[in-house]
């Protein structure tokens, strides 16, 4: 198969909410791959993130990467999955709902085919 893709995940720590000047950069862009992230991923994040984008195109990693930042997400975060329900990504829908579902929440369906959930 070789190795996966690189991929997007947008983070924005939630020490960034109430200590950031106005007009500064608060928001991380972490480009990397499930493999990746799981290998580095600890040592990247400092804190808690209030944030993530998840766009990774594929159901697995979705899946993985929801999974790593769970315990990593501030209450009241927002995790935003670009792909949730657009026609033909059943099997990202289905796996985050899968993990959704282990952990005692639920996925929004947004009218723009994403999904959105508030930790």
């Amino acid at each position: 198969l070789g190795p996966a893709p690189e991929t997007a995940l947008g983070l924005l720590p939630s020490r960034a909410l109430s200590s950031a000047p106005v007009g500064s950069s608060v928001a991380e862009i972490m480009k990397t791959n499930e493999k990746d992230l799981l290998d580095r991923g600890s040592a990247l994040i400092h804190g808690l993130v209030a944030f993530l984008h998840i766009d990774m195109n594929c159901a697995l990693p979705e899946r993985v990467a929801f999974e790593f930042f769970w315990d990593r997400l501030s209450p009241g975060a927002v995790v935003l999955f670009d792909d949730y329900a657009y026609y033909g990504h059943n099997c990202q829908r289905e796996a985050i709902d899968a993990a959704a579902r282990a952990r005692g929440t639920e996925v929004l369906s947004l009218p723009t085919g994403q999904g959105l959930i508030v930790k």
